[in-house]
């Protein structure tokens, strides 16, 4: 299973600080505690990946980003102060490339939803900046998006925006379907969650 080092303490643009090793040893362990020690501690432990982006209405004012595991529940992060700078969450999702697009963020499930600041006809969408805060030589360190445990969503680049009526879901999450199978290996028994 990949681990998103996304949201881990005490980076500096290729290492982490002795804590951002601690804190990325923690949520590692966890998911070998749970895949070969049969861990109850299950919940929340997975990283969340992106699954689909799209707009939910015809005005194309608003994103919602689809993220596994099904049961992801995010926390939007308070804003980050860099030299001097208020850093919010929202800035850090690019449409086409294009920064500064999105009005406000808020979340529902294992999903986020862009609340845009005027009609856009993007095809494409990017969480966070490359290495560096936007106009700027300053390493970024959040904020970040994470679930209720602390364990950062991936970054992700240029994934399409499909419109809702290509989605292939309900808005309301009632199609939404995950299947799991733990433990994972398996010593031949096993249990699917759906």
């Amino acid at each position: 299973e990949s681990v998103s080092a996304m949201g881990i303490v005490g980076h500096d643009g290729c290492h982490f600080a002795p804590e951002g090793y601690s804190q990325l040893g923690d949520q590692i362990f966890r998911l070998l505690a749970r895949d070969f020690y049969g861990s109850s501690d299950r919940a929340q432990i997975s990283s969340p990946n992106i699954v689909q982006a799209y707009y939910t209405n015809t005005s194309h004012t608003r994103i919602g980003l689809r993220f596994a595991p099904y049961d992801t529940r995010f926390v939007i992060p308070n804003d980050t102060v860099i030299s001097g700078v208020i850093a919010k969450i929202k800035d850090f999702f690019y449409l086409n490339d294009t920064g500064q697009v999105v009005g406000s963020i808020s979340t529902k499930d294992n999903r986020i939803f862009l609340d845009l600041k005027q009609s856009s006809s993007a095809k494409l969408i990017t969480y966070l900046p490359d290495k560096f805060y936007d106009n700027s030589a300053i390493i970024y360190e959040g904020p970040w998006l994470t679930n209720i445990r602390g364990v950062g969503a991936f970054s992700f680049y240029h994934v399409p925006i499909v419109d809702s009526a290509q989605a292939g879901i309900l808005l309301n999450g009632v199609n939404d379907l995950s299947l799991t199978a733990y433990p994972n290996p398996s010593d031949g028994k096993f249990t699917l969650r759906y």
